[in-house]
């Protein structure tokens, strides 16, 4: 789903921050989707929040590297955003609030509920 999200023209100089606004799109709706147990907080706005700061973002991946479920993949996604610091992550939530603002206009919340 996230590749679908977020939009790559081809001409990017530098591909790095869409393929990690992706990477962050595919942990956090995997978090949100196997560990939130309302299902009316499972949809973008709620992923987004997530990415809404640095801080939520890092509260957010340090829970995930606690989380067994769904064998594993939330705990090693949450692993793999770790990789992300100082600048860099500045760069990269941006680039996913950018890429994700854009599905929100995109999509309804009632066709964002059926995906998630």
């Amino acid at each position: 789903m996230a590749n679908q999200v977020i939009i790559r023209t081809g001409q990017e100089k530098e591909p790095h921050w869409n393929d990690s606004a992706e990477l962050v799109l595919t942990a956090f709706s995997s978090y949100i989707c196997g560990c939130e147990p309302d299902r009316k907080e499972r949809n973008m706005a709620t992923v987004r929040g997530l990415a809404a700061s640095k801080k939520s973002y890092a509260r957010a991946v340090e829970v995930m590297q606690q989380i067994d479920a769904c064998q594993g993949v939330i705990q090693r996604l949450g692993g793999l955003l770790t990789h992300f610091t100082g600048e860099e992550l500045g760069s990269v939530l941006t680039t996913f609030q950018r890429q994700t603002r854009f599905s929100i206009r995109r999509w309804s919340p009632a066709t964002w509920q059926l995906i998630v």
